[in-house]
């Protein structure tokens, strides 16, 4: 065999095994083909269009969230370019083309030429604009709400960081909205160019074609990133899924517009200077992996996630079996679902009403800390579900609440009563001396999906979150003894006519937690 004909096919073999290395590479992926078909309508802002009941734990991540109501860009979150890159060439990120108004982020691309464009590394004609976070993140949901520019310019939604060790990216998308054959094509992208175990660029790119331009007007943007897939969302519906094989690296989260004259082609004049403009960016993190929402510096020092077949006696009781109010308490509607959750039902059982109540009395009791649960809340009226804290002692001493002790109602929930939830604090006994300090709340979309309840108790006070956002702070009655948890359903008229009401009905607990300060 000639040397020209051994070159020519150890190239070819050669060849062909790159291929199949590259493709080797490649995750498991899949890409929408035609319509969205229906998609979900919004019930609160505080979740993800996708997950309106929650059903992912998410948690908002307030250093990448922004609604832009003010008048210039929050510089405790970002940065008006991207510090370790000038853009791609030839149009230069310039910080005068961010800006903020009208209750959005705006980047603008222009034909233009600036003193500080360094036109010896090929900058020239053109500015464009770049935002980045000024911290980085790994795994969340991502979700913006923004229109491309309708120009060759690119409007992107991007993460990456590069180390000398790894350099990894995932774009959320790059839309080229009045580039020729582009303005449909919602683009998205992961990159790996170095790992330890990568030594060559690599990409997986799919692309979803809507209906109509996207520069036409603003869309609902999202990106579920976690350990094991990585989602992109359009409107709310799911256009594309990539197995995580690679993108397990704390990332920075970016705004950009570039010129990208080998795909979109250099802009054209008539159509500068053009807009790109994001109405809203929210973040967040799944419960599991969130930041407390009371800071630094808490352990875990007791819970209990149901994940059993039968409640853990050794955590909990059946409380208060017998009547009380308009139902009777019995053991039968207390259970697990085998799913991970406690699940507290009222039904109904000849002429009686049968509900639920557990605690922790003697079995754990504890002063000071945070105090959390997830529940998913009950859908009829008649009844309510309440996460507190109860003294042993209460109203003995009087007048002394911080020995006595006081009921801490970190949520009281009736479903009459929509999205508002109620928090009360009871002392000095339940008599003539009785005294007590409370408020009714709404939170958006609280009657639908999983929610976060959560008490931040110390000496000096209390602090009430829903969802991870402060909703009320008390310095009344405040107790200093050891109280314990309870969980319950109880029927009465405060709730509404249970006669009215759809039965068997059920509170979700997916878990509760309790932290103390260690420093």
């Amino acid at each position: 065999m000639s040397r020209w004909i051994w070159r020519t096919v150890s190239f070819l073999v050669l060849g062909t095994l790159a291929a199949c290395n590259a493709e080797a590479k490649r995750p498991a992926s899949w890409v929408r083909t035609g319509s969205l078909g229906s998609v979900p309508a919004r019930v609160s802002d505080y979740l993800p269009l996708s997950d309106q009941s929650n059903e992912g734990g998410w948690v908002l991540y307030e250093p990448m969230t922004d609604e832009f109501d003010g008048t210039s860009l929050n510089a405790e979150k970002w940065w008006p370019r991207n510090p370790g890159w000038l853009g791609r060439q030839p149009a230069y990120f310039w910080p005068g083309n961010v800006t903020v108004s009208d209750g959005k982020l705006h980047l603008a691309m222009r034909r233009e030429e600036v003193p500080e464009m360094p036109k010896d590394k090929g900058y020239h004609t053109y500015t464009s604009a770049a935002v980045q976070s000024k911290g980085r993140v790994k795994y969340g949901y991502f979700e913006v709400k923004a229109r491309p520019m309708r120009s060759h310019g690119s409007s992107s939604f991007w993460f990456y960081h590069s180390t000398p060790e790894e350099w990894t990216e995932i774009d959320v998308f790059e839309i080229g909205g009045g580039a020729p054959g582009f303005e449909r094509k919602y683009n998205m992208n992961v990159h790996v160019f170095r790992m330890p175990t990568e030594k060559e660029h690599w990409s997986s790119h799919g692309v979803w074609t809507a209906p109509k331009d996207l520069a036409d007007d603003y869309h609902v943007y999202g990106l579920e990133w976690g350990p094991d897939k990585i989602k992109w969302y359009f409107n709310g519906a799911l256009v594309r899924w990539v197995e995580n094989t690679h993108w397990h690296q704390a990332l920075t989260l970016n705004f950009d517009s570039e010129t990208m004259p080998e795909w979109f082609g250099l802009p054209d004049d008539d159509d500068l200077p053009s807009t790109y403009s994001i109405e809203y960016v929210r973040s967040w993190t799944r419960r599991a992996d969130a930041p407390l929402p009371v800071g630094d510096g808490y352990k875990l020092v007791w819970s209990d996630e149901f994940d059993g077949e039968s409640l853990d006696l050794a955590k909990w009781d059946y409380r208060g079996l017998g009547p009380r109010r308009d139902a009777i308490n019995v053991k039968e509607t207390v259970s697990l679902d085998g799913k991970g959750h406690l699940v507290l039902t009222t039904k109904r059982v000849g002429d009686a009403w049968h509900t639920a109540m557990i605690g922790t009395q003697d079995k754990f009791e504890t002063t000071f800390g945070y105090f959390e649960c997830r529940v998913r809340l009950q859908e009829q009226i008649g009844h309510w579900s309440a996460f507190w804290l109860q003294s042993p002692s209460l109203g003995d001493p009087l007048g002394d609440p911080a020995a006595a002790g006081t009921e801490i109602d970190i949520f009281e929930y009736l479903r009459k009563d929509g999205d508002r939830v109620h928090h009360n604090l009871h002392w000095d006994g339940y008599g003539e001396h009785h005294k007590r300090a409370g408020t009714t709340v709404t939170v958006p979309g609280l009657g639908e999906g999983w929610h976060t309840f959560g008490l931040l108790w110390t000496e000096a006070e209390y602090v009430f979150y829903v969802d991870g956002r402060e909703t009320w702070r008390s310095d009344k009655g405040v107790s200093h003894r050891d109280q314990y948890i309870i969980l319950s359903l109880e029927v009465g008229k405060w709730a509404g006519d249970i006669a009215q009401a759809q039965l068997p009905d059920h509170l979700y607990v997916d878990y509760v937690r309790v932290y103390q300060k260690v420093w």
